[in-house]
C-alpha cells in the first residue's frame, strides 16, 4: 500500500495539471441559454435509460465554470437534460452527484466554442450547429484560414459551412428532416437563398418519388443536375484547377502582373490567403 502511495505521489509531481474531476449535486448545474449551439439533442429518452441501467460512465464528465455559486455548463447539456427530464421515468434512485471538470481561469468564449467543434465524444454536432459555431468564431475576429487550422477542416469546408448558416428555410427544413445528404446540402447552400427555395421545390419530387415508393435523401448528383449551367454552381475543385492553370501561365512569364492578381483573388476565394489591404501584384 505504501509503495502504491509513493507511485501516485510521483505521478502527481510529473503531471502538467493535477486538477481532479469533482462531483456536484444536480441542482448546482445551470445553463447559459445563449452559449450552447446544440439544437438537435437526439434521443434523450434512450440516454436516460442507459444512465438508469448502466450507470454513469466514469470516463465521461461534464465541463463548466464556477459563477455565482453555480456551475455554468460548457459541455454536457444533453446529459443534464436527460437526467432532469427523463431519468425519473426509469429509476427512483436520485442521482446524487455528477462528475465535472471545472475550467481553469482565463478560458474565454472563443476557446469554449472551439471545444464544441472539436468534441470527439457524445453526439456530434449537426451541420447546421457546426455552421452556427463557425459564424460565431468569425464574430470573435478569426479569419477562415485561422478557423480551418484550429478545427482541422479545409478552408473550403469552412466557407461551405458559412454559406450553410445563411441557408433558406426550405434547405434548413430538408437538412432537419434528413431529406438531403450532408454533401448535397453544402453544395446547394452556395446558391442564393431564393434559388435554394426554388430548387428545393423542384427537388422535392425526387424526395417523395412515385406514390407509395420509398423516400430517398437527395445526393450531390441530384443537386448538380438541378443546378447545371447556373453561374453560382462553382465548385472548390474548379477554383483549384484554375489556380493550377494560372500558376502555369505565371511560370511562362505571360502577363505576370495581371495573372498574379487573378491568382491572389482565387486564393482568397479558396481561403488559402488572407486579405491584405496593401496587396500589390
Amino acid at each position: 500500500m505504501k509503495e502504491n502511495k509513493n507511485i501516485m505521489s510521483t505521478i502527481r509531481e510529473q503531471a502538467v495539471s493535477r486538477r481532479d474531476i469533482m462531483s456536484f449535486a444536480v441542482d448546482m448545474f445551470v445553463v447559459d441559454p445563449g452559449f450552447n449551439a446544440r439544437v438537435d439533442y437526439g434521443n434523450l429518452d434512450e440516454l436516460a435509460q442507459s444512465l438508469a441501467h448502466e450507470g454513469w460512465d466514469p470516463s465521461e464528465h461534464m465541463t463548466g465554470y464556477y459563477k455565482d455559486s453555480k456551475i455554468v455548463l460548457t459541455d454536457g447539456h444533453r446529459r443534464l437534460r436527460a437526467i432532469k427530464e427523463y431519468l425519473p421515468k426509469y429509476t427512483k434512485d436520485v442521482l446524487k452527484a455528477i462528475p465535472c471538470y471545472i475550467e481553469e481561469k482565463g478560458v474565454n468564449e472563443e476557446e469554449r466554442v472551439l471545444r464544441m467543434l472539436r468534441k470527439g465524444t457524445g453526439k456530434p454536432l449537426t451541420l447546421m450547429e457546426e455552421a452556427a459555431c463557425i459564424v460565431r468564431l468569425q464574430k470573435f475576429g478569426l479569419s477562415v484560414p485561422d478557423i480551418a487550422s484550429k478545427i482541422g477542416k479545409t478552408p473550403m469546408k469552412v466557407h461551405a459551412l458559412i454559406d450553410l448558416n445563411g441557408a433558406s428555410k426550405a434547405l434548413r427544413d430538408a437538412i432537419q428532416s434528413q431529406a438531403i445528404s450532408a454533401t448535397a446540402a453544402l453544395k446547394l447552400a452556395k446558391a442564393p437563398a431564393e434559388k435554394q427555395t426554388e430548387l428545393m421545390e423542384r427537388l422535392n419530387t425526387l424526395i417523395s418519388g412515385p406514390e407509395g415508393s420509398k423516400k430517398k435523401a437527395l445526393k450531390v448528383k441530384d443537386v448538380e443536375n438541378a443546378t447545371k449551367g447556373a453561374t453560382y454552381n462553382v465548385s472548390g475543385k474548379k477554383i483549384r484547377d484554375n489556380v493550377t492553370e494560372v500558376k502555369a501561365l505565371i511560370k511562362k512569364g505571360t502577363r505576370t502582373t495581371q495573372w498574379s492578381a487573378v491568382l491572389y483573388g482565387l486564393e482568397l476565394a479558396l481561403g488559402t490567403k488572407k486579405l491584405d489591404p496593401e496587396y500589390k501584384a
